[in-house]
């Protein structure tokens, strides 16, 4: 889905976040967005995150349901 992460987990209701349980993924800084909109958003939705910055262009970004 590179480069369409954002719109991914921008579009899921709450009821289908929810079924989410683990994501590791890598982010792309593109200008859909940014890897820390992407976290903070994630938190936002009870899950406990960690970004690591591999670069200027991505991250990895590890995630669970609290």
């Amino acid at each position: 889905c590179e480069g369409a992460e954002y719109d991914i987990f921008y579009s899921l209701t709450k009821n289908e976040l929810n079924k989410i349980k683990k994501i590791a993924m890598e982010v792309h800084n593109y200008g859909y967005g940014t890897d820390k909109e992407l976290a903070q958003f994630l938190q936002k939705n009870n899950f406990r995150v960690k970004l690591i910055k591999e670069g200027k262009k991505f991250s990895t970004l590890y995630a669970l349901q609290k």
